[in-house]
């Protein structure tokens, strides 16, 4: 995480340029993702919500973007299916960046949480956030990274940084993991 932030380009062959953005609005159709029943809200409602807006903040500035959904459905039947499609739709359109959105929440009763918090894919020999006794050293040898790893962690700091800055929210982290959608993209990614 270290050398990507101070050096940035340090050791790379391929210095992306950012042409092509993929923006994918989280979950769809029969997927709501986190709901609010009592204020009825679906994550899948806000992404796609935040994603129409994105959209034309960046084409404004001169991005093509490609939205992974434009409306309230799924790319396929099964969960593991649409993530893959997702991840994959950064092939076709031949991507320089893949930005995946999401609204969490926690269950009713539980402290309050707020904030803001980036995933980059956790690279091989590294654990992830989600394993903090790092007690799981198969999927950390296991799991590959991707190629992009220098790129994920610089992309998701930098965006992550912009999140706090701009929203003046609370700092819930800048965290790894091995997310399905992430190990799928074929360029940088961020969640």
């Amino acid at each position: 995480l270290i050398t990507p932030l101070l050096l940035p380009g340090s050791g790379q062959t391929d210095i992306p340029v950012v042409r092509t953005i993929v923006i994918d609005p989280g979950h769809g159709g029969s997927d709501p993702g986190m709901q609010n029943k009592a204020l009825r809200l679906d994550e899948k409602t806000l992404a796609l919500d935040t994603a129409l807006r994105l959209k034309k903040v960046l084409e404004q500035q001169g991005y093509r973007i490609v939205l992974t959904r434009q409306d309230d459905r799924q790319l396929a039947r099964s969960k593991k299916e649409d993530l893959q499609k997702r991840g994959e739709l950064t092939l076709s359109a031949k991507a320089d960046l893949f930005i995946s959105l999401h609204y969490n929440s926690v269950e009713s009763g539980a402290d309050r949480v707020t904030g803001v918090e980036v995933y980059s894919l956790t690279p091989q020999f590294q654990y992830s956030h989600s394993d903090p006794d790092r007690e799981d050293s198969t999927a950390a040898i296991a799991n590959l990274g991707n190629r992009h790893d220098h790129w994920n962690a610089l992309l998701a700091y930098h965006i992550h940084r912009e999140l706090l800055s701009g929203l003046k929210a609370s700092d819930r982290g800048l965290k790894r993991g091995r997310l399905a959608v992430l190990r799928v993209a074929s360029c940088p990614a961020v969640l």
